[in-house]
């Protein structure tokens, strides 16, 4: 049973921005993993992914989906890797949350992750994305808790505002 304050569901009912990306990730369920790493001044890094979302553009922190028979922590390493070029250990686990915006359904779990050699975000690619389109990870950013508070809450995964939820006034 998981605890009441690390799970969220999110059920909406969108219209797909993007046909493509409902055709290559919809109609099934995806596990993904993601990472939260944060900038000495408490910025979270996150891609940008179009045709997602209500806006038809979501950032959120980097992962993916978890291949048959790969551990987690592989899968976050891997993922990290391929959308940054940073590579990562996972941390504690931060939240789990469910996306049902169908065709899209997704259930991402979230991890504090640590730089064990520290270096700058560069930006990567979706290898399960096919190669003949636009790439749907277009931009790497730190986002900062100012930037989400003055952007619509809907350019955001959630995650991104309950990170910041849990920082301390300053």
């Amino acid at each position: 049973m998981v605890a009441h304050n690390l799970f969220t569901q999110n059920t909406v009912q969108m219209s797909v921005e993007n046909t493509i990306v409902a055709a290559h990730y919809g109609g099934r369920v995806r596990l993904r993993v993601c990472g939260l790493l944060r900038r000495s001044d408490g910025a979270l890094l996150c891609g940008l992914h179009k045709g997602v979302g209500p806006l038809g553009q979501l950032w959120v922190p980097p992962g993916g989906g978890v291949e048959l028979g790969e551990p987690l922590a592989t899968c976050l390493e891997r993922e990290f890797l391929e959308e940054t070029g940073l590579q990562i250990r996972m941390g504690v686990l931060f939240k789990v949350y469910e996306y049902i915006g169908l065709p899209l359904h997704a259930v991402e779990i979230f991890y504090y992750i640590t730089q064990p050699n520290p270096g700058q975000p560069v930006l990567g690619t979706d290898p399960e994305w096919p190669k003949n389109l636009p790439p749907v990870l277009t931009e790497l950013a730190w986002i900062t808790a100012q930037k989400a508070k003055n952007e619509p809450a809907e350019a955001f995964h959630a995650v991104v505002h309950d990170v910041f939820a849990q920082d301390p006034p300053q």
